[in-house]
């Protein structure tokens, strides 16, 4: 019965005497103090002795949590059984691994994650096989993979595809440059659930590799085999070209990094508080700037539309385009010369090379996020305007730095929110595109990472404070722009949504929708938020999409799924404009289907015309 020790643990914690008696944790920003110091980056440690010796004191605070405190968020359990597991792999504790990634599945609340999560540590795990090594991994993979549903676990496993085919030690070197590097850096230190993940990178690192050519063609030959093709329930579900026949324009606002208005001639709105004359009317020092108010990762108007790139990342841009768009196609199990590109480059480039290309393919990605909104929303769809907010204090500087939280960032940031509302009105924008959120673990993390706070305690405070500075403006903008819709995506961190308290979602308004992700199968993601605050979920897996200079490639998240329901929403509008903002979001739930309530545009159209 030991493989059930850790479960049995957590099981004990729910009665309310014992329970009482622990102290909570609640949220990632609850965990006690203890951190871990490194005396150099952590990404130069990834397959050295000195971190090897820090492993024994993360395996014993990683234990004591489990053991004395009431951890009420399942994710943060699960992080630490799947980084026990790594722990166990590294030490040669072939059954403890095993116990923990037991562990690890039994706490998902997915059937893909109940199935076959933590897939790859659970291979890790069987290298330690006495006289099996890769065999025994091979052998492991074909038995998980024999009687599970296609359906349900295909998008997980074309990851899991992807990732062992790019996992080597210079590769998780690289993502650490960007993940760990810059808190060490900053703060000397990290805490548990960063320290445990990074053992996770070493384990994965060791014992994947060896075995990459026989788990690679195992992963495949279940990938192709005509039972495990992919199921697409989607496109039955859009609405006929015919149904816009007579469709009128809708005016849609994106409200995200910026995008390239070039890819979308004929169909950006025009506001008439900023009209084309050669003039600043709205007096925020930008002039013409017509298609709405786009500002700089410091709040400052700009005039450019999108985003632009660093120098440093100017003069790579070609290479982390193609290495980005690589990395999404290998997820998605696609045979493109870029995912070739990016399997290759992950296994023979030097750490200093993949740190280089993690840190650009991360700022690209802030970058393009707004065309790949924007496009999901307009392409195909003549009869939407979009209107476009660039209003996020989200980014780096010119010298690649990010960007702080602070209380004086935050109060120009709930300024500029204030003033969209009459921008909203004038532009007659009916609906709003927000893939953004906003936690106070966030910004708690933040203010510690940049030292604007020492003490844990008041760095909370500080973050629940900035939290709801920043969502009373968005009720307020909400409740003033009373007939616009606003489409909320739900988050990525794969937690319920009472855990993961994003500020909008907090929120209970008639003009609000909050949009989870599903897979093209209409079965929840393996990262999507969920709980009773999602309205509708939309495809939200491998969503085909443009980014700038008109590039075709498919992305991932609740980003990807929430401008797919603000295109059904403007659908609606397009076939009956009386339609209120409250109207929209009723006849996009009704017309849902499933238990998840899935997105069905066809049905809301019709719904539409109705009324």
């Amino acid at each position: 019965m030991r493989t059930l020790l850790a479960v049995a643990l957590f099981a004990a914690a729910a009665t309310t005497a014992q329970a009482a008696e622990r102290p909570i944790i609640a949220t990632r920003s609850d965990l006690p103090p203890t951190r871990f110091t490194f005396a150099a980056p952590p990404s130069a440690l990834m397959d050295k002795p000195e971190f090897a010796a820090i492993l024994p004191a993360i395996r014993s605070e990683a234990e004591r949590l489990l053991r004395d405190y009431d951890i009420r968020d399942a994710t943060i359990k699960a992080d630490l059984a799947f980084g026990l597991a790594a722990i166990a792999v590294l030490d040669g504790r072939k059954a403890d691994a095993d116990r923990f990634v037991a562990n690890y599945r039994a706490l998902q609340t997915k059937p893909q994650g109940k199935a076959i999560g933590a897939l790859s540590m659970d291979l890790a795990a069987a290298t330690l096989e006495p006289g099996g090594g890769c065999d025994a991994a091979a052998a492991r993979l074909t038995e998980r993979l024999r009687d599970v549903d296609p359906v349900t676990v295909r998008d997980q496993i074309l990851q899991s595809y992807s990732g062992l085919q790019t996992v080597s030690v210079a590769f998780m070197a690289g993502t650490a440059v960007g993940l760990f590097d810059p808190v060490v850096k900053e703060r000397g230190s990290l805490d548990v659930l960063q320290a445990i993940r990074l053992a996770a990178f070493r384990a994965l690192a060791t014992k994947i590799p060896p075995c990459r050519a026989p788990l690679v063609a195992a992963a495949r030959a279940w990938i192709d085999a005509p039972a495990n093709r992919p199921v697409d329930i989607w496109q039955d579900r859009q609405p006929p070209a015919a149904a816009f026949a007579t469709a009128r324009p809708v005016t849609v606002a994106v409200w995200d990094s910026g995008f390239d208005e070039t890819l979308f001639p004929g169909q950006l709105a025009r506001d008439p508080a900023e009209p084309l004359d050669g003039v600043d009317n709205d007096g925020n020092g930008v002039i013409d700037d017509t298609n709405g108010p786009t500002y700089d990762t410091a709040l400052k108007p700009r005039a450019g539309a999108i985003m632009q790139p660093t120098q440093w990342l100017r003069t790579r841009l070609g290479s982390t385009v193609a290495l980005a768009k690589g990395e999404l196609d290998l997820n998605y199990g696609l045979d493109t010369p870029e995912a070739t590109l990016f399997a290759s480059f992950s296994r023979s480039a030097s750490s200093r090379e993949q740190g280089d290309a993690f840190l650009a393919v991360l700022e690209n990605g802030g970058r393009v996020h707004g065309t790949a909104c924007a496009s999901e929303i307009a392409d195909g769809a003549p009869y939407v305007r979009l209107y476009n907010i660039a209003a996020l204090p989200w980014g780096r500087d010119e010298n690649r730095e990010d960007i702080p939280y602070d209380e004086a960032t935050v109060t120009r940031w709930a300024a500029a929110i204030d003033r969209l509302a009459a921008r909203l009105k004038g532009a007659d924008v009916r609906i709003v595109s927000m893939s953004w959120g906003l936690t106070a673990d966030e910004i708690t993390e933040e203010l510690l990472d940049h030292k604007l706070e020492t003490d844990p305690a008041k760095a909370k405070a500080r973050g629940i404070a900035m939290q709801k500075t920043i969502g009373d403006a968005l009720e307020r903008l909400m409740r003033a722009a009373s007939n616009t819709l606003f489409v909320v995506a739900a988050g990525n961190s794969n937690q319920a949504d009472d855990v993961q308290s994003d500020s909008v979602q907090r929120l209970k308004l008639p003009n609000l929708i909050i949009v989870g992700a599903t897979g093209t199968n209409g079965r929840p993601t393996n990262f999507t938020v969920f709980g009773p605050s999602i309205g509708v979920y939309a495809q939200g897996e491998a969503v085909p999409l443009r980014w700038p200079g008109d590039l075709a490639v498919h992305m991932s998240g609740t980003s990807m799924a929430a401008p797919l329901v603000a295109r059904a929403a403007a659908q609606m509008v397009a076939v009956n404009a009386k339609l209120t903002a409250a109207q929209m979001r009723i006849g996009l739930v009704e017309t849902a289907t499933g238990e998840v309530k899935l997105l069905h545009p066809a049905a809301a159209v019709a719904w539409a015309v109705r009324h």
